[in-house]
């Protein structure tokens, strides 16, 4: 689960200058190019549903791997 007020809220403790409109454009656009997906967390009430974060899901978990900061050994490839 995330928000953007978390997503923000972490940047900002890191340094790093960004709007919440900024990161929205974003999530938009990684969600037009099939990197990712949202789906609302489940709730009994329709009232409720909008107000629960959204649920982030990777279209591929490699691209975690490939894009990792961690600089390590890619074992995947021979």
């Amino acid at each position: 689960m995330y928000s953007v007020s978390e997503l923000y809220a972490d940047f900002k403790s890191r340094g790093i200058g960004v709007s919440k409109e900024t990161l929205l454009r974003y999530l938009e656009h990684f969600e037009d190019a099939f990197l990712l997906f949202t789906l609302p967390l489940a709730a009994e009430s329709e009232r409720r549903r909008p107000l629960n974060p959204l649920k982030l899901y990777l279209a591929d978990h490699g691209l975690t791997h490939a894009f990792s900061a961690s600089g390590g050994l890619n074992r995947f490839c021979p």
